[in-house]
């Protein structure tokens, strides 16, 4: 078992920056690729970040927030929606740091 559960880290913010940036990547390698093919962008639209239908947490990376690890890393999974009404599934390693009496999240690079 890989122990999810819905609990989401992460904030909204991170979350979008996340999602954003790798549609971000997407779009530009479909804009590649189209232009290589003489192909027109509106063969394949744009993608845009419409809404989070589901973010879960694998509990074993982020068990660390709750037993006073000063940092750590754990796996997130996100599910969302599109602007085409696409969904898609993606996956992150986000690290955590308690330092300075707060909880902070970041992707990991």
């Amino acid at each position: 078992s890989q122990g999810w559960v819905e609990w989401c880290p992460a904030s909204e913010t991170t979350l979008q920056g996340f999602v954003n940036g790798a549609l971000k990547k997407v779009n530009e390698m479909m804009q590649e690729t189209l232009e290589s093919l003489h192909e027109p962008r509106s063969r394949c639209p744009e993608l845009a970040l419409v809404e989070f239908e589901a973010c879960e947490a694998q509990v074993s990376g982020f068990r660390g927030i709750n037993d006073g690890a000063e940092s750590g890393e754990g796996i997130i999974r996100v599910r969302f929606t599109t602007a085409k009404k696409m969904r898609y599934e993606m996956y992150a390693y986000l690290v955590f740091d308690t330092l300075n009496g707060g909880l902070s999240m970041r992707p990991r690079e």
